[in-house]
């Protein structure tokens, strides 16, 4: 009905009006069901100004002749019956591939059409490539277009395969157009050419990067036209001053309607061809919005043919990965850190660079780096240049070669591995050499243009001797000839290796929390990796046999510059970072005591936790042995201090007799029993006796078995419950335990004295009809005690049995009259609130009528 209304539908209304009066009702009633819905189509599918042909509407409503050669052959004559019932107000044209469309005349849109349709007819068909093109990037979010150049461009593209980055690019190359400034086409594994249909594919098998063609479906006449009505509509200016208002609406269906027609010829029916194969795309690949998406689906099986040999990594090696790598690991920084060995697991260790040294991986030895056919590729490639520097894409272009294809971040890797054991150099844009000692630096990879061989330093046998006693402190060999003295020299190498690992200096940093750490520390940490741990490395290399003695010499030399100077500041170094860890040590353990340490009353105590205080801040930021010293002193003493002051007060509490006497003092009274029987009658509030149970238990935990000087040792409080900010509450244990029952016991007989009307009642009732004479006399007692209005005195066991059994002949809530407390003088609010909330305590329990 809606649809009615609008005048622009109104002639189209009227045909189908028409059609449906004339020529539906005169259809074989077993056809009219379909021709309504054929109907029905053409009029939703005339609404953008398009139509359909017998086919689309066939397709649509799912009307066709199973054993016609053309399925859509019944809809094309009942479509035709239509044109013949109405001429005026149904379009009917031929269109390029033959068949017929058909449309209802809207106002406005059916005029644009033609006009858009004649416009087409002098467009070449030159544009509809560029069309196509400006497609993509609606289709692909991330095809993004770079240039105006309407005939060649490329979007880059990266999809992650075993844990490397495949870097490629998407280059729309639809007319074969040439790019000689393409420079950058070594730095890419692999390219996608988009062609046209109709190009023969020739594949480049010399070429370094694998390029794979992207082929699409042959364009129907139908779709050409359609491609070329959306160019005139966004480019004719006449057009868009005769149709401006209807621009917007046709604009948006021509859009829709390409938008399929790409995804047709690309996706559907488009193919991609390489190693002469061509390949469908994939359900999840045609249905993804992205290029990365889209294509590590599609390239994945393409790699796994090429790259067998490539290496299976545990995440995606990008350059943070690799910064870290090298500083950290190749270049010694911080081999220990928890990071660094996770990215060594992650990403060093597949590639084969490092090795397991007690707890931790470490660089691999240069034998076994040697072994490695990426390194073995490098070294020949800068053996057979002969330029003195080998170009980093030189080394990435064969690198990526099959059978192993290794990414740019993984020859990055190789390269840096090669650099620490100091067998290549990098060289800067501007000629700067970066060597092993750099490592630990941030390295600018796009300022690295590539390796060259390193300068030699050579040591003489004596400067070598020298570095020997220098790190080892041993004097007792002569000459590397003598190979006594070399036994020597390997011997005393392995003693202070295995001096160091004891020592486990930068295991023990790593291990710090980074909160306790500060800059300068870092940088004491950061000096004695690059120096003494790379030392330490060496002469592992030499023990494993990696390396000869005069090779582990010489790293030691390189390590410290060959500068006994250097070598004394590392030391001095070294001893600050072990003042620090062993301050480090002390501090948390001072800290993790002092935190629950009780506060005390003894000044002495009081300053010495000052100064711990100060010296857990100046172990921090100036450590040094001789503060440390004084540091566990005052720790001791303090500690010392506290412990006797802790355990004289728990031991008057928690050790004390006299205390545990005076419990069971109470426990064993006549009072308590009493109080406790009562207690369990139904009329007496409970507060009293829940109170005393509490300060009973309590009581229990007096005597403490543990050793408590011991205890505290280690921690500073006892394993029991004592408290020194609860000694004396702990001391007035039994005071408040007689109080509380004394307040109980009264309580109760406020309670009776409430209710002695109905409980004289009770007990003159009971006194009548028992048969016993000592329960009838023991009655008349208790009730004479209750009527005399005075004390009532401690109760005897019987007389308790007595007064219970009164109690529960109480069927009906009993009428009782009180009288509100009564205070002379003022009281405060508190006064006021306690003296009522006594008052209240002591009403029975049981429910009663009161009246106040």
């Amino acid at each position: 009905s809606g649809l009615r209304e609008s005048d622009e539908l109104k002639d189209a209304f009227e045909s189908l009006d028409k059609i449906s009066a004339e020529v539906i009702n005169q259809i074989p009633v077993l056809q009219r069901l379909q021709a309504k819905l054929v109907l029905k189509a053409l009029l939703l599918m005339s609404l953008n100004g398009e139509g359909a042909t017998a086919a689309q509407i066939s397709a649509a409503t799912l009307v066709f002749d199973e054993d016609s050669e053309d399925p859509s052959r019944s809809v094309a004559e009942i479509l035709e019956k239509f044109a013949e019932a109405v001429p005026d107000g149904l379009n009917r044209f031929e269109e390029k591939s033959g068949q017929i469309r058909y449309c209802f005349r809207v106002a406005g849109k059916d005029s644009l059409n033609q006009a858009l349709r004649e416009a087409a007819l002098g467009i070449s068909s030159d544009v509809i490539p560029k069309v196509l093109r400006r497609f993509a990037s609606e289709r692909f979010n991330d095809w993004v277009l770079l240039t105006e150049n309407e005939v060649f461009d490329s979007v880059d593209c990266s999809i992650v395969w075993r844990g490397g980055l495949r870097r490629g690019r998407i280059i729309w190359n639809w007319n074969e157009t040439e790019n000689p400034s393409d420079h950058k086409a070594d730095f890419y594994d692999w390219e996608i050419i988009v062609t046209k249909p109709e190009k023969d594919i020739i594949e480049n098998m010399a070429s370094s990067i694998q390029t794979i063609f992207w082929r699409p479906a042959v364009l129907t006449a139908d779709e050409a036209e359609t491609i070329l009505r959306y160019h005139v509509l966004v480019t004719d200016e006449w057009i868009e001053e005769k149709f401006g208002d209807q621009i917007g609406i046709a604009g948006h269906a021509l859009m829709t309607t390409i938008g399929k027609i790409w995804e047709r010829i690309f996706l559907e029916e488009g193919v991609l061809v390489f190693n002469g194969q061509e390949y469908k795309f994939t359900n999840q690949a045609k249905n993804s919005r992205l290029l990365t998406s889209t294509f590590t689906q599609m390239l994945t099986p393409l790699f796994e043919t090429n790259y067998p040999e490539h290496p299976i990594l545990n995440g995606t090696l990008g350059i943070n990965e690799v910064s870290s790598l090298v500083s950290d690991l190749f270049g010694g920084r911080k081999i220990a850190s928890a990071d660094t060995q996770s990215l060594a697991v992650n990403f060093a260790e597949p590639l084969g660079l490092v090795t397991l040294r007690g707890d931790y991986l470490m660089p691999c030895s240069e034998e076994d780096l040697l072994r490695l056919e990426a390194i073995k590729k490098i070294l020949s490639l800068l053996n057979e240049s002969n330029e003195e520097i080998l170009s980093l894409r030189e080394i990435y272009k064969h690198l990526r070669e099959k059978p192993y294809g290794f990414s740019k971040e993984m020859t990055q890797l190789f390269l840096a591995a090669l650099v620490a054991k100091r067998r290549i150099e990098f060289v800067t844009s501007k000629g700067n050499r970066i060597n092993h000692r750099s490592l630990d630096l941030k390295i600018i990879w796009d300022d690295i243009v590539g390796i060259t061989r390193p300068e030699t330093v050579s040591y003489s046998s004596i400067e070598l001797i020298d570095w020997a006693r220098t790190l080892t402190a041993v004097d007792t060999f002569q000459t590397l000839d003598d190979p006594q003295d070399r036994e020597q020299i390997r011997q005393a190498l392995t003693n202070w290796l295995s001096d160091w690992k004891a020592a486990k200096t930068l295991e023990r940093f790593e291990k710090l929390p980074e909160d306790s750490l500060n800059t300068r520390v870092w940088r004491l940490a950061a000096n004695v990796g690059k120096t003494f741990g790379v030392v330490a490395s060496a002469i592992e290399d030499l023990i494993q046999e990696s390396i000869s003695l005069e090779e582990c010499l010489q790293a030691i030399a390189d390590a410290f510059l060959n500068s006994e100077k250097v070598f004394i500041d590392r030391t001095k170094d070294l001893v600050k970072l072990e003042d620090f860890l062993n301050g480090a040590d002390l501090r948390n353990k001072v800290w993790e005591y002092i935190s629950l340490c009780e506060i005390t009353e003894d000044e002495m105590i009081e300053a010495l936790r000052k100064e711990l205080f100060k010296f857990t801040t100046q172990s921090l930021h100036s450590p040094s042995e001789t503060l440390n010293q004084e540091f566990e002193n005052v720790w001791n003493s303090f500690q010392q201090k506290y412990a006797d002051y802790f355990a004289v007060r728990h031991d008057e509490v928690m050790k004390n007799v006299s205390l545990q006497d005076s419990f069971e003092e109470i426990i064993r009274s006549d009072e308590w029993w009493e109080f406790e029987n009562l207690s369990k009658f139904p009329i007496f509030p409970n507060n009293y006796y829940k109170k005393a149970k509490e300060i009973y238990f309590q009581g229990k935990r007096l005597d403490c078995k543990a050793d408590v000087r011991e205890v505290l040792k280690n921690y500073p409080l006892c394993t029991c419950s004592f408290r020194l900010s609860k000694a004396e509450e702990w001391k007035s244990l039994p005071d408040q335990l007689r109080k509380i029952v004394e307040r109980g016991r009264m309580s109760y007989r406020r309670v009776l004295r409430v209710l002695k009307e109905t409980l004289v009642s009770m007990l003159e009732q009971m006194a009548r009809n028992s048969k016993r004479e000592d329960e009838k006399r023991l009655a008349n007692t208790l009730a004479e005690i209750l009527k005399s209005g005075g004390e009532i005195p401690l109760l005897s066991s019987k007389e308790l049995v007595v007064l219970e059994k009164a109690i529960s002949l109480i069927k009906a809530s009993p009428m009782v009259s009180i009288d509100v407390p009564e205070e002379e003088g003022f009281l405060t609010r508190e006064e006021l609130v306690q003296v009522f909330s006594e008052w209240l305590d002591d009403l029975p329990n049981e429910p009663v009528l009161i009246k106040i």
